[in-house]
């Protein structure tokens, strides 16, 4: 799974975000760096660059298991919907957990 994590600070901040963020859009998915490395068997984080380094106002990350916690509670979301504010949020992907079924290819 990707996570982006912003990090504006001010107007000037804001503006390097969207540069980021359109820069992205450009290369496709995953960030200003496609390449994904997996670390610690898919546990932790790996960073990948943002704009300049990491540390920047946006930063990208893949992982299979994610525990962000807050020092103030935060309004939190799971599919587009409200289950209400905390302090953590834990992500988990189950790889094979869920499976696709697409119409046959037209002839």
């Amino acid at each position: 799974m990707d996570l982006a994590v912003f990090d504006p600070q001010g107007a000037g901040g804001r503006l390097r975000a969207a540069g980021v963020l359109l820069r992205a859009k450009r290369r496709g998915a995953g960030g200003p760096d496609t390449r994904r490395r997996d670390t610690g068997g898919g546990r932790t984080p790996a960073p990948l660059r943002s704009a300049p380094g990491v540390g920047g106002p946006v930063e990208f990350h893949t992982f299979r298991r994610a525990e962000p916690a807050f020092a103030r509670p935060q309004p939190r979301g799971i599919d587009g919907d409200p289950v209400g504010p905390g302090l953590r949020l834990t992500t988990e992907v189950r790889p094979g957990a869920l499976t696709l079924r697409l119409p046959a290819r037209k002839r």
